[in-house]
């Protein structure tokens, strides 16, 4: 178990000229574990903050039952020759990859975070959030390759399960869940300000019960909801100070969730999700 650590990389923030350029370090990761002949189990990373990578904040390959909690990932940037994620898992088989409770700002790139070759990966409890209009590579012009949460055509993952997750004010293309293996599920998210989507980047991932406000329609969800009012009690991410409060202004506002067994009941605060009658869609119950 490591934490309460930080580690800042050498991809400074605004950094457009890419990898070589005065003051510009492109390809460094900060956490570094590419060990393919030894099956790495039961880590956890937690309580850190880790920022300003120009590729990655973890790359890991052949991990088992593997936890990201409350950690905080800032400024994983991305340009034409490093292609970005904050974690990036894949080569050699990896199963049970858990991320829960962290705050992703501005994170670029392929995903947010990107496991292949993987089974099981859960997404759950997370905020994601995005400020910079110029982290994305090609300039802010583009958007993420495969997804804010997902895999590679080639290196894909089964049995993802993501939800009760916030997408706040997304930049770019390509900002669903898209997962290229088989059986991903997203419930009970919430996606804010996220305009830039379509049914067809869902890729493979079956999704119900998400609320998307400002952020299009329903995207063939029979029980998901679309709204242009904004859910949250002050989240506004550009403010002076920023809001960052995610919690729901009025729970009753938001439309019913799923429950399903696999599912894990608390937020990131500890509250325990359906004690008041009602599982909230979101982050925080």
């Amino acid at each position: 178990e490591i934490g309460e650590f930080e580690i800042e990389g050498g991809g400074p923030d605004g950094c457009p000229e890419g990898n070589g350029a005065p003051g510009c370090d492109w390809s460094n990761d900060l956490i570094y574990n590419a060990d393919i002949t030894q099956q790495e189990h039961h880590w956890t990373v937690s309580y850190s903050y880790l920022h300003n990578s120009g590729r990655t904040a973890f790359i890991g390959r052949a991990l088992s039952d593997v936890l990201f909690e409350y950690n905080y990932f800032a400024d994983i940037e991305s340009h034409t020759n490093q292609h970005s994620e904050t974690t990036s898992i894949y080569g050699v088989p990896s199963d049970r990859i858990i991320y829960r409770y962290n705050i992703f700002d501005d994170a670029a790139g392929t995903c947010v975070v990107c496991t292949g070759n993987a089974d099981g990966t859960q997404f759950y409890g997370n905020i994601v959030f995005d400020t910079d209009q110029y982290f994305l590579y090609t300039g802010g012009g583009a958007g993420r390759g495969n997804g804010v949460v997902g895999d590679w055509s080639v290196e894909q993952t089964n049995n993802a399960r993501v939800y009760n997750n916030v997408f706040y004010d997304l930049k770019g293309t390509n900002n669903t869940v898209a997962y290229r293996g088989t059986g991903a599920l997203a419930y009970n998210n919430i996606w804010y300000s996220v305009p830039n989507m379509t049914q067809t980047q869902w890729i493979n991932t079956a999704h119900d019960y998400n609320s998307f406000f400002e952020s299009g329609g329903l995207y063939g969800e029979l029980n998901g909801q679309a709204s242009m009012s904004d859910p949250f009690i002050n989240a506004n991410i550009n403010a002076t100070p920023p809001g960052l409060d995610f919690r729901l202004s009025n729970p009753n506002n938001i439309a019913t969730s799923t429950i399903q067994p696999w599912m894990n009941n608390r937020d990131m605060f500890g509250n325990i999700r359906g004690a008041d009658g009602k599982w909230d869609r979101g982050a925080i119950e």
